[in-house]
């Protein structure tokens, strides 16, 4: 037995649980991979910008290269490498129909990294995606396969662990597969929110929606302020938690939330797996306005029209309560991490019989009514929008006004409705240019106008054509026309013309654009490309000298390009020492 299996195989036994007796994922023989006492900074299903989390992230106690193993044997079915999102990524596929999958890693098996190298050189690209047949490479369970690291849009050494099914690539929480990751935390509830839902609602005798502090542990959290809530109408609820584990101050996603009217379960989310084409919707599960102007993330109640997640075991009414009486009821919700610590908070309702007296004099909405189920357009003077069916989660009330042009564009500012509004689907934005040079038509592009005075800007893409400056958009926001006609910068870190260079020896250089963004680059030596990696997140590139291409005298060029095609070029004479 290698050196180290011993151990790790002691670890995974310690880490095998039985607590969830039920779970079918249980009847494997899995083993942990990684050799150290297992903490997490981040849990499955998450709630993340845009997506669930769809792994585990793994301590590694702030170090890099730690060997990642096996957790049973299988091949290699993929292999990723990319300068942002997972980094360098090992898909390994398992007899019992599972894909183990390690993200942000450092390096690959010493086999499994030749092999990329050599495609990498072969497609004349750093970033890859490989699809292996099933013999190609194998590993033993408990086999080092690659290097824990921080590769990608990784902001810390860590691990990112994935277990998915393997005939739908859908990841399934890691730990339902017996994993002890010791846990004796029950979440935390933090806040609750109550949102009217019809007309006539009301909630402590007001119309709008109300939000409540909440205390205690465990099955004893309560209101801060009050005990008893006074409503009329049609309710859902939003509920701000988040788990805990021993051993790290990270505030984690949680398992399951259920909904309890006088004890009828009427919510039951569970998040066991998830497709990711489906991962998008947690815009309609979280109260996306609360997350953009707050950054909190409740988890509602309501079910929207187009919310297509597959994570709710239970929902009645669409996750809508009704009160039209004057009884008191009793509303709980729970609170459960996979580890099946529970929460619990409990509040009373008491139904007032008073309707909102206003409810029928509700001005109608100005503006257009954008169906989330059919697809249409909008036409204003120089501006047109498209919006694909399914493109929102709910009928959206469009509003939209401009203002003037500011220094240095060419169109109006156009106040396309607000970003509270979450969109599912890319929309078609077209504006018209106004006093564009023809010579400069090319370095035109969208621009999201940031900021209350309007002075920041960020890129939206798009290109001219046609007379108009169309683009994809997936924000409501400001939107404008700018030029882009600066190149990027390239910031040589440890190499100049003339240098003395050895071999293994890392050239760095800091690359940055400052509008449309780094569209591409490439490295040469003596006019041969060479592999050139690239660091998105510290805007770094660098070169590991090598043998294969370099010889005595060398004339490296480095050629980065942004989306406008303004191009910077780096060149020096190298002599290899």
């Amino acid at each position: 037995m290698r050196p180290g299996k011993l151990l790790l195989l002691v670890i995974s036994l310690l880490c095998f649980s039985v607590g969830n007796a039920q779970n079918d994922y249980l009847n494997n023989t899995f083993i942990f991979p990684l050799e150290v006492n297992p903490v997490l900074s981040g849990t499955f299903g998450e709630l993340r910008s845009n997506h669930f989390h769809s792994g585990i992230d793994v301590k590694t106690q702030g170090a890099v290269g730690l060997p990642v193993y096996a957790i049973e044997d299988g091949y290699v079915s993929r292999i990723k490498v990319s300068p942002s999102g997972f980094g360098n990524t090992l898909y390994i596929n398992h007899e019992d129909g599972y894909t183990s999958v390690f993200a942000h890693l450092q390096s690959f098996r010493r086999d499994l990294a030749e092999y990329v190298k050599s495609e990498q050189y072969r497609r004349e690209s750093f970033a890859v995606d490989l699809y292996l047949e099933k013999g190609q490479y194998l590993v033993a369970k408990g086999e080092i396969v690659a290097l824990s690291g921080n590769s990608g849009y990784s902001f810390g050494p860590h691990l990112h662990f994935e277990i998915r099914e393997a005939s739908t690539q859908q990841p399934i929480n890691p730990l339902l597969f017996g994993y002890k990751i010791k846990d004796d935390i029950p979440p935390k509830i933090k806040k609750l929110k109550i949102y009217p839902e019809s007309a006539d609602a009301l909630i402590n005798g007001a119309a709008s929606e109300l939000k409540l502090q909440v205390s205690g542990y465990g099955m004893k959290h309560d209101l801060v302020d009050q005990d008893t809530i006074f409503a009329y109408g049609d309710l859902s609820f939003g509920l701000l938690t988040y788990d805990l584990m021993n051993g790290a101050g990270n505030k984690n996603g949680v398992f399951e939330v259920k909904l309890w009217y006088d004890d009828s379960l009427r919510y039951h989310l569970r998040i066991e797996k998830f497709a990711f084409s489906e991962t998008r919707y947690i815009n309609s599960l979280i109260d996306y306005p609360a997350y953009k102007q707050n950054n909190e993330r409740y988890i509602r109640s309501k079910l929207d029209p187009n919310n297509r997640l597959n994570v709710y075991e239970q929902i009645i009414n669409d996750g809508v309560i009704v009160i039209r009486d004057t009884r008191l009821h009793e509303l709980r919700f729970e609170v459960i991490d996979v580890k099946q610590n529970h929460s619990a908070l409990k509040i009373l309702i008491k139904g007032t019989g008073l309707s909102n007296p206003h409810a029928n004099k509700i001005p109608p909405k100005d503006g257009q009514v954008i169906s989330w189920r059919d697809e249409s357009i909008f036409e204003s003077k120089g501006i047109e929008i498209f919006f694909p069916a399914y493109a929102f989660y709910d009928h959206v009330d469009f509003t939209y006004s401009t203002s003037l042009m500011l220094d240095g564009t060419f169109a109006p500012v156009y106040h396309i409705h607000h970003d509270n509004t979450p969109i599912h689907k890319y929309l078609t934005l077209s504006i018209q240019p106004v006093n564009l040079p023809a010579e400069l038509q090319d370095k035109a592009l969208l621009a999201r106008v940031n900021g209350e005075n309007g002075n920041a800007m960020s890129a939206a893409g798009g290109a001219y054509t046609d007379g108009w400056i169309r683009g994809k958009i997936r924000d409501f926001g400001k939107y404008t026309i700018i030029i882009d006609t600066v190149a990027p910068r390239i910031k040589p870190l440890n190499v100049r013309n003339g240098q003395q260079i050895m071999m293994d020896q890392k050239i760095k250089f800091k690359v940055k654009d400052d509008l449309s963004g780094l569209k591409s680059y490439k490295g040469t030596i003596n006019g041969e490309w060479i592999l050139i990696q690239y660091d998105a997140k510290n805007n770094l590139l660098f070169y590991l000298v090598d043998e294969r291409t370099m010889k005595g005298d060398n004339h490296f060029k480095l050629e980065v390009s942004d989306q406008k095609d303004n191009i910077t070029i780096f060149e020096a004479e190298l002599k290899l020492n």
